[in-house]
This record gives structure tokens, C-alpha cells and sequence, in this order.
């Protein structure tokens, strides 16, 4: 079971995805978002809870296990029987617009547009909240490193998310 940490940080991603979406006019269907939004990081149960919860910056190595989770979401999904689609969401939540995130180095919109919006959430709130590795950053500052690297990211997302946050 992942930790009450990562059970908070998977409802407020949904919960903030969801706010997103409404923004951008996406107030259809939006079961596909918040099923991966909720499971986005279930793959990490398969992730050492050293690397976890490693309080100082981890190694290449470490680095390249972690970033492993995203893959296994989506075959943690697939073995409960999960939608394909959930799936798919799920599995594509750290890859970056530009081209430059993971698994699969996907770029604009070869990436699902409920991806797009999770890997924003996931990020702002990531920055937002205390990990064993860092403090919490004010929104301001927040908001300032995001858009520093805003290549990572779908511009209208982006947008969006500064609009309500």
C-alpha cells in the first residue's frame, strides 16, 4: 500500500487535474483523468523504500529506478484489469511536451492530453509539498520554476494552472 504521503499527494494531483481540466473546457468526461490521476504512482510499490525515502539527492542509478514507477503503473494497472486507456494515462505522466521526459520520450500532443494535465499537477504539487528531500516551496516560488521550465509543459495547461493557483 503506498504511504499516507503518496496517497495525499495521488488526491490532491487528481483533485487539481480535475480543476484543470475545467478550466480548459474539458468538463465532459473526465473518468479518464481522474482514475490515472488517482493510480499515477502506484508503480511506486515496486520502488525500494530506500530510494523512497532517501533524504539527499539520489544517484544516476537510483535516479533511473525511480524513474522506472511510471512503467510499472501501468502493468500494475493492467494486472487489476484497469481500462487500457486509464492505463495509458497513468503510464505517461512524466513525459515532458518538449520531448525530454519518460518513458518513452513521447512529445506534444503524441501525448494524452489527461497525461499532459497529471504531469502539471503532479509537479505543483510535488514543489508544494514537504518530501524527505526538501522543504515546501510558497506558491510564488512554485510558480517561478515552473515556468522556468515550461517547455516541459503543454502551454495552455500551464496557463491554466496559473490561473487558479
Amino acid at each position: 500500500m503506498l504511504s499516507k504521503d503518496d496517497q495525499d499527494h495521488a488526491q490532491r494531483v487528481m483533485n487539481l487535474s480535475l480543476k484543470i481540466a475545467l478550466v480548459l473546457g474539458l468538463g465532459g468526461e473526465l473518468y479518464y483523468l481522474k482514475r490515472a490521476a488517482k493510480y499515477h504512482d502506484i508503480g511506486k510499490l515496486k520502488i525500494s523504500s530506500e530510494i523512497l525515502n532517501k533524504s539527499g539527492p539520489l544517484t544516476e542509478v537510483e535516479r533511473k529506478a525511480m524513474m522506472i514507477h511510471a512503467k510499472y503503473s501501468g502493468e500494475m494497472l493492467c494486472g487489476v484489469k484497469e481500462d487500457r486507456r486509464v492505463i495509458e494515462i497513468a503510464m505517461l505522466h512524466h513525459e515532458n511536451y518538449d520531448g525530454s521526459g519518460y518513458p518513452f520520450k513521447l512529445k506534444g500532443t503524441e501525448i494524452p492530453i489527461e497525461s499532459r494535465i497529471i504531469r502539471v499537477a503532479d509537479v505543483f504539487d510535488a514543489l508544494r509539498s514537504e518530501r524527505s528531500y526538501k522543504k515546501v516551496f510558497p506558491v510564488d516560488i512554485c510558480k517561478d520554476i515552473m515556468l522556468k521550465e515550461k517547455n516541459h509543459y503543454d502551454p495552455e495547461i500551464l496557463k491554466a494552472l496559473l490561473s487558479i493557483e
